[in-house]
């Protein structure tokens, strides 16, 4: 169990907490997206009332509900892309996979060790 780069001790703890606030954040944002989508117009609506005092008869209507909507599949991909993501490191670091990461920048010194060992060796 001499890996060099593996995950150990209180650094998986950290990726495991770490991640898992960011797929807590990612579910929320995922929710939040689902039910703008769903409910569009009448979160337009109530915003366009609060703002100018009435309902809107025309294009003002539509350029709002146009930028919500989009705003809504936008907070849908990057939800769904935290939550991937966030898996995908927590499964890494409980199953002792070293990230790419963490194995690039200690293969420098993995290879000097080496060295040093055939030298001393």
């Amino acid at each position: 169990m001499n890996k060099i780069g593996c995950l150990e001790g209180s650094l998986k703890v950290f990726v495991v907490v770490f991640n898992g606030i960011l797929m807590v954040f990612g579910v929320l944002l995922l929710g939040v997206s689902i039910w703008s989508l769903a409910d569009v117009t009448s979160l337009s609506q109530g915003i366009i009332q609060v703002t100018t005092g009435r309902f809107p008869l025309g294009l003002e209507f539509f350029q709002h509900t146009d930028t919500l909507f989009i705003l809504s599949w936008l907070g849908f991909a990057i939800g769904i892309l935290f939550i991937i993501l966030s898996f995908l490191a927590v499964y890494g670091a409980i199953m002792g996979s070293r990230p790419i990461l963490i194995s690039v920048s200690l293969r420098p010194n993995a290879l000097r060790l080496r060295q040093l060992r055939r030298h001393f060796l």
